[in-house]
Order: structure tokens, then C-alpha cells, then sequence
């Protein structure tokens, strides 16, 4: 592995499950690749954030409306 691109190249591949060769980018977009397919992974975590953030909201509005059901529930 005289090249040091070599070596990244298949870690960057497996640690944002990005693939192995099914589509072969050359030049300057092989480097953009691993970047677009980790910030889609982080993609998938802002949006189960907010997912959550929103039924924790929802959750806590419930039971500030219904303060007996809420205690009967814990």
C-alpha cells in the first residue's frame, strides 16, 4: 500500500457501510463519497432525536392534562 489513500479508502468504506465497489467513483469525488454516506448516518440520528424529542413533548403534555391518568400509569 504505497498510496496512503489505499489504506482509508476501505475503512471509510466499512465504517459508514458505504459498499464495495457496486458503483466505482474516480478523481476527486472517490474522497466525497465516504463524507456524503457518514452524513447520511448522521441524518438518521438528528432524526430519530427529534422523533423522540416530539413524543417526549407529546407525552409530557398528556399528562399535564391528565394528571390522574399519569399517576395511575407510574
Amino acid at each position: 500500500m504505497s498510496n496512503p489513500s489505499s489504506l482509508s479508502d476501505p475503512l471509510s468504506v466499512t465504517f459508514t457501510s458505504l459498499g464495495y465497489g457496486d458503483v466505482v467513483l474516480s478523481g476527486r469525488m472517490r474522497r466525497l463519497a465516504p463524507l456524503q454516506a457518514a452524513n447520511g448516518l448522521m441524518m438518521f440520528g438528528v432524526t430519530t432525536a427529534l422523533f423522540i424529542a416530539a413524543v417526549q413533548h407529546a407525552t409530557a403534555k398528556w399528562s399535564a392534562a391528565h394528571p390522574a391518568r399519569a399517576q395511575d400509569a407510574g
